[in-house]
């Protein structure tokens, strides 16, 4: 017994890996093939976009919406192996977490020195909801936090240039890198003392480091701009302009969820970022706790931002706080650190608290998955609503020629229908094409016809005939 108690103790990490990505298969499996996130089917049509008509469509994965550190590494990676599809982009997400979270890990063991904390680390990163959610998407949030998160471990190991350099590729994995871009270089700009006193030393390596940061955006920028004209392409590249498109939000809508979804994280980090500021802990660099910290506050503060005042395409959506997630977790662990350094914990058994944490977090993200939360988060696919859209997909495929298809007013019945064109433009073409009475067959889904502004009346108006009633929120219409 004792043997087997002392494997487990050595083998933790791979055990709580190992029971991560067991859970995260079965739900893939459970799926079959579907996800809770309609940007998932199109972030995976722009992939296959990309590379069908090789290499004349390359320039397609350019753009910020395509996101080039998403499309063309996954891309390459799917065609080398043959598998091209979708259950293999969610596997690799899937595994790229296994990653983030021995990245953390190991940032946690140099920063404060202890394993149980570092374990503690490990197990939020694999249990917490939002980022278990997004592990198993076919989104682009995993590589984007990937790459943060690994150029903050390189600057623990002072490697600025590299830190830079992955923190200025980050940028092609979400433009919301550009934020954290900023705030890694005015660290650095600290961290070197550069407005304390003059050392020539220093001003070069900090010199150095901003002009390796921005050469990934730089280089990004000029083939854009080589390929279309657009002097600032990073800027142009697909995000919706108008104002409020997908609503607004209130002032709390993010930290409340991220107090019910994440309510252990999201906690920890306040306590712990008030310890960081005000009190004296015992860690290895508190500066990189402070970068952390300023990573979360100043990306939740502009998102909550944005959402409220409803622009850069802003839906309010959980899932853009899967990239600060891991900083919050960095930072909680100081509070963690703080309770195992007084009189009163020292006197509990670390394993005992370890259980007990998991047990709270277990908790947390479980009755989170299958939405008996306060707040719905469930997230498993509608298998009733995929099951239409699978149905219209193939019944499309089948039966409509695809230069006739005008408009499809859903990206997952894009996805079904096998549409080989750029998936972007499926939605906002269906806008376009049908108000200047483009000839063909247009897709109206209920739940985004306020989104996009092609509602049910405005096609009964134009005199377009039924094709294909699906159900009472989808239908093929035809314009002739």
């Amino acid at each position: 017994m004792f043997r087997f108690y002392k494997l487990i103790d050595k083998n933790i990490v791979f055990l709580i890996l190992l029971l991560s990505v067991f859970v995260k298969f079965l739900i893939l499996f459970y799926n079959d093939g579907l996800d809770f996130e309609p940007d998932s089917y199109t972030h995976f049509l722009q992939i296959a976009a990309v590379f069908q008509d090789f290499p004349n469509n390359l320039p397609i994965g350019l753009t910020t919406w395509a996101k080039p550190m998403y499309v063309y590494p996954f891309g390459i990676l799917a065609n080398i192996l043959g598998l091209n599809n979708f259950l293999f982009i969610q596997v690799l997400n899937i595994f790229i977490f296994v990653f983030i979270s021995l990245l953390i890990y190991r940032s946690v063991l140099l920063i404060y020195e202890s394993r149980y904390l570092a374990l503690v680390s490990l197990f939020l990163v694999n249990f917490s909801f939002i980022l278990f959610q997004s592990s198993v998407s076919a989104l682009t949030e995993p590589v984007f936090t990937l790459l943060l998160v690994l150029g903050f471990l390189c600057t623990l190991k002072r490697y600025y240039l590299i830190s830079g350099l992955i923190f200025g590729l980050a940028v092609l994995a979400r433009i919301e890198g550009l934020l954290f871009l900023f705030l890694f270089i005015l660290w650095v700009l600290v961290e070197l003392k550069i407005f304390s006193y003059i050392d020539k030393v220093n001003i070069i390596n900090f010199i150095k480091t901003v002009l390796v940061s921005l050469l990934p955006v730089f280089v990004w920028n000029l083939i854009g701009f080589l390929n279309s004209g657009e002097i600032l392409y990073i800027l142009k590249g697909g995000y919706v302009d108008a104002v409020g498109v997908y609503g607004y939000g209130g002032w709390f809508d993010y930290p409340l969820r991220l107090l019910i979804y994440d309510g252990l994280i999201f906690i920890t980090f306040f306590l712990g970022f008030y310890l960081i500021l005000f009190r004296s802990i015992k860690v290895n660099s508190q500066s990189h706790l402070i970068l952390a910290s300023l990573f979360v506050v100043i990306f939740l503060l502009s998102q909550i931002l944005f959402w409220r005042l409803g622009i850069f395409g802003s839906a309010g959506l959980m899932r853009y706080m899967v990239s600060i997630i891991p900083f919050m977790i960095i930072v909680g662990v100081a509070f963690w650190n703080y309770l195992f350094s007084s009189s009163f914990f020292k006197s509990i058994h670390k394993k005992i608290f370890f259980i007990f944490v998991f047990l709270i977090q277990i908790f947390i993200c479980f009755v989170n998955i299958f939405g008996f939360g306060p707040i719905d988060s469930k997230w498993m696919p509608d298998r009733e609503e995929q099951e239409i859209y699978k149905i219209a997909g193939n019944w499309i495929k089948e039966n409509i020629p695809e230069n006739e298809i005008a408009g499809i007013c859903r990206y997952e019945v894009a996805y079904f229908a096998d549409i080989s064109v750029n998936s972007i433009k499926f939605v906002d073409l269906c806008k376009h094409n049908f108000l200047n009475k483009k000839l063909g067959y247009y897709y109206w889904n209920k739940n985004w016809e306020n989104v996009f502004g092609l509602n049910y009346e405005k096609i009964v108006e134009s005199e377009a005939k039924v094709v294909k009633v699906f159900d009472e929120k989808n239908i093929l219409f035809k314009l002739d």
